[in-house]
């Protein structure tokens, strides 16, 4: 099941907040009204969504007369 997109832009605001800041998680999560283990849960999914949208591979084109 996927999350709601709303819920997902309000955590990308979030995260980009806590990004910005130069708090640490619990000092963040206390000022915004969030849990820390929400915070590191958003962060890390946000990070590997990402990381899989991008294409870490690169065409290579080999010369088979070498």
């Amino acid at each position: 099941m996927k999350a709601d997109p709303n819920y997902q832009a309000k955590w990308h605001n979030i995260i980009n907040l806590f990004q910005i800041s130069s708090q640490t998680m619990k000092q963040f999560s206390d000022e915004h009204n969030v849990k820390v283990h929400q915070l590191q849960y958003w962060l890390k999914k946000i990070k590997l969504s990402a990381l899989q949208e991008s294409n870490p591979f690169i065409e290579v084109k080999i010369d088979k007369y070498l």
